[in-house]
């Protein structure tokens, strides 16, 4: 799995099997394909107190510079990055990106569905779950998401 945890300066992708040690802060997962998104927004709930990490999802890049193909989730398998998050930021609108949004919604993590706005209304009817994070996305806009998904999950 390819990811980077924050407090990172500068951008950089590493492999990462699972979370690093507990910190007491709330752990933020940001999956998105695009290598910028993840730097910003994992940089944003960092500043904000949270503990994040991102992922480039299945239609991310592998480490060899290969288009991904798959995801554990979608294969069946867990993710221990998923599994060690308390929320999951799922900010793209890519068709493929629905079926991660269902099986991040069998998950015990509470997500946050970004997109435009029609999109992610009709995913989070179609899963039954998940804080809206509509486009365009703001640092208010993140933060609010990240905090109300907060409120809902039974694990914080």
């Amino acid at each position: 799995m390819r990811a980077f945890p924050g407090r990172s300066k500068a951008p950089r992708l590493i492999g990462l099997g699972e979370w690093p040690e507990e910190s007491g802060r709330p752990r933020v997962l940001v999956e998105d394909p695009d290598g910028a998104v993840l730097w910003a927004y994992t940089r944003i709930l960092e500043e904000e107190g949270y503990d994040g990490a991102g992922c480039q999802g299945p239609t991310g890049v592998r480490g060899d510079g290969l288009a991904r193909t798959c995801c554990p989730l979608l294969e069946g398998y867990s993710c221990p990055l998923v599994a060690g998050a308390d929320v999951v930021v799922s900010s793209t609108s890519l068709p493929e990106s629905a079926e991660i949004h269902a099986a991040l919604s069998r998950q015990d993590t509470v997500l946050v569905v970004g997109g435009p706005e029609h999109v992610v209304e009709e995913r989070r009817i179609r899963i039954g779950a998940g804080a809206p994070l509509p486009f365009p996305v703001t640092r208010e806009k993140l933060v609010h998401a990240v905090a109300a998904a907060l409120e809902t999950s039974p694990t914080t």
